[in-house]
């Protein structure tokens, strides 16, 4: 399905046919897992959730993905996503103002979202791995 710059709509009934699916799609941008990736698939209860990209930095290639614990998605995300994104923002405009990261490098950084995906899994169990495909 095409979408737009940064996102593809879904009608209620598309979504209602992702549960326990698996959905892959690309990240142009080069960019992880978005927030809209992981509420679409807690939404619909997909069993995992992968965008493949090529990134802008070290032009690897990942494979991103959330994957639905065994327990089910947790309860709390919201919170939490919410958290941490106001942490790592903190911090890391932080290291820009002590001169520790430079004003690029940190745009670059908030963006590609992996950090960030990280210390959300660290405190809630969302499946998320970052995988290198190799040639």
């Amino acid at each position: 399905k095409n979408g737009e710059t940064s996102r593809v709509h879904f009608e209620p009934e598309e979504i209602a046919k992702f549960q326990d699916g698996h959905f892959t799609h690309n990240h142009p941008s080069g960019n992880s897992l978005s927030q809209g990736d992981l509420n679409i698939a807690v939404e619909s209860n997909m069993a995992s959730m992968r965008a493949v990209t090529r990134d802008k930095g070290d032009g690897k290639v990942y494979v991103y993905s959330f994957n639905r614990p065994e327990k089910g998605w947790p309860r709390n995300l919201e919170n939490i996503t919410v958290e941490e994104r106001v942490s790592l923002e903190s911090r890391i405009m932080g290291l820009v103002r002590n001169s520790q990261m430079g004003e690029k490098e940190a745009v670059g950084t908030l963006a590609r979202g992996h950090e960030f995906w990280q210390k959300v899994q660290a405190r809630a169990d969302i499946g998320y791995k970052r995988e290198e495909l190799k040639p």
